[in-house]
């Protein structure tokens, strides 16, 4: 063999399994910093420009969890009901972000209409987030 070492394939599951875990808790992380900006009292072009900042790296982090998910199934030749849910809803919060900022971008002078729509959406990424993890870890 040469110096190069064989990764099996527990190893690449394992790095997978670690990417994915860490791009669940990136995106958790972003979504409630986002949450929190979202809720501090900030100027309207400083609020424009944080949250053009981290939007992209969540989407980022999103396609890495897919990319990793389906890494993971792929190894192991599975596709069950816990790896749709994660599927479904990594699409879903891609979906939802990208209508969070058609409606920012559509109501730019009403800051207080932007804020409680984003809130909603922040909310309810987190609780889809959240309740998938805990399905995934009881299933």
């Amino acid at each position: 063999m040469s110096e190069l070492e064989v990764i099996s394939q527990k190893q690449m599951y394992d790095i997978f399994v670690n990417i994915h875990v860490l791009s669940v808790v990136g995106m958790m992380g972003i979504i409630l910093f986002n949450l929190y900006s979202t809720l501090k009292d900030m100027n309207k072009y400083k609020y424009y420009t944080l949250i053009k900042k981290t939007t992209p790296a969540l989407h980022t982090l999103n396609a890495f969890n897919i990319y990793a998910g389906m890494i993971i199934a792929f190894i192991y030749h599975l596709f069950d009901t816990t790896i749709f849910i994660m599927s479904a809803v990594s699409i879903v919060i891609i979906v939802m972000e990208a209508k969070r900022h058609k409606f920012m971008k559509k109501n730019l002078d009403n800051m207080t209409l932007i804020k409680d729509n984003a809130i909603k959406k922040y909310k309810i990424e987190l609780a889809l987030l959240f309740v998938t993890y805990m399905i995934v870890k009881v299933i």
